[in-house]
């Protein structure tokens, strides 16, 4: 009741880190679904398409998963972060589990996609290479290391750098 109150229209991270500060009672089953149906209806209400209404949608998303991580099982938390892969944190999340799981094929996959969908946010599209590179670490791809390092470093990164002398020192 709280979070819906007016006063956070326009603070969605007030009205989230209510929320959030909800879960640590959803070992109670009933308290549980009151939180999962009040987020759902908070995201439903979110109508309009624009960078903040997505991000708030985001956010209540991770609210959701975060439930799901404490209370489900490891594949049904996989499977929403698969229906919510659109999103960063999700797609993040997705292509760490993959690099853990030495899946490297799948993040690649995964980073190549994110780099298409958000060619607009350069910052985020240096995010999904930074976890390619580690996806060709991980397959001892020599090459696309060389090749990828070489555009990261031309993209101001500078870390790179002494990666890409080891590997043409080989």
């Amino acid at each position: 009741t709280e979070a819906r109150h007016a006063r956070y229209h326009g603070w969605s991270d007030w009205r989230n880190s209510l929320l959030n500060a909800c879960t640590y009672f959803c070992s109670n089953h009933k308290l549980r679904v009151n939180l999962d149906e009040e987020i759902q209806m908070m995201i439903d209400d979110l109508k309009e398409d624009n960078w903040s209404t997505n991000f708030e949608k985001e956010q209540l998303l991770l609210l959701q998963l975060k439930m799901m991580e404490q209370f489900d099982s490891e594949e049904q938390v996989n499977e929403f972060i698969k229906k919510n892969i659109q999103f960063k944190e999700f797609r993040e999340k997705a292509i760490v589990k993959q690099l853990q799981q030495s899946e490297y094929e799948k993040a690649i996959n995964l980073c190549l996609e994110g780099e298409k969908k958000d060619i607009k946010y350069p910052g985020t599209v240096q995010k999904w290479k930074g976890y390619r590179y580690k996806a060709y670490v991980g397959l001892g791809d020599k090459e696309m290391q060389k090749e990828l390092g070489k555009s990261l470093l031309l993209q101001d990164d500078f870390n790179y750098l002494h990666i890409l002398k080891e590997l043409y020192s080989l």
